[in-house]
């Protein structure tokens, strides 16, 4: 009487985590199977370490402005993409984010700024990709625009699209914005990854709250 067999152990959970304030969407492990990572609503991910009797969060992770939707666990590092269009890379020790990662898809390629002052292209199309053969990094981007490139880190982009090639060619006409904590703007020639014009934020702005005071003083 009021025993419990083992198969009624088998329908108990051995431990709930429960700091997470909204649902969990996401979860990875590290190789060695010591620390366990998980994304939520929340915009958080938490590290836990699972090698304890009783599993403890160690660090939290915060900066994704909406829901995380995936995590992974690479040496050092943690990887977490968001709905806020982002990537991010952490530590693992310090749970300090390293490098924000803007992602935009156009549907031919993918658009990834980051901290390191530079925009990359990726491949998208899976059929592509496995034909290509080499380093995994090497055969997904297509391109990196950074001749001429920003001096701080790049964060918005956008994409004002082209004709389309009869070649078939990739991002053929498109023309990629990009803006940067240095204060400019760039435009770039997909096709050949150069620079077209340099944009001075700072400098309009000047110029704009210039005419606002001038107008203030005529009128």
């Amino acid at each position: 009487m009021g025993g419990v067999t083992s198969k009624d152990v088998k329908k108990y959970p051995r431990e709930t985590l429960c700091d997470h304030d909204k649902g969990i969407n996401c979860m990875a492990t590290s190789e060695d199977g010591s620390l366990l990572v998980t994304g939520a609503e929340d915009k958080t991910a938490r590290l836990w370490d699972i090698r304890s009797r009783e599993t403890e969060c160690i660090g939290i992770m915060r900066g994704h402005t909406s829901y995380i939707t995936c995590v992974a666990v690479h040496d050092t590092f943690i990887v977490t993409g968001a709905a806020d269009a982002t990537l991010r890379k952490w530590d693992t020790i310090t749970c300090d984010c390293l490098f924000t990662y803007r992602v935009l898809c156009t549907g031919e390629y993918i658009l990834s700024s980051s901290q390191d002052k530079t925009t990359k292209a990726w491949h998208v199309d899976e059929l592509i990709l496995d034909d290509l053969k080499g380093d995994a990094d090497d055969i997904a981007c297509i391109k990196t625009f950074e001749a001429r490139g920003h001096v701080r880190a790049v964060y918005p982009l956008m994409v004002d699209p082209g004709e389309e090639d009869e070649t078939g060619t990739v991002g053929y006409g498109d023309l990629v914005v990009t803006g940067s904590l240095d204060c400019t703007a760039r435009s770039w020639d997909f096709v050949s990854g150069n620079c077209l014009q340099v944009l001075w934020l700072l400098i309009l702005w000047l110029m704009v709250l210039w005419l606002m005071v001038l107008w203030l003083l005529v009128f």
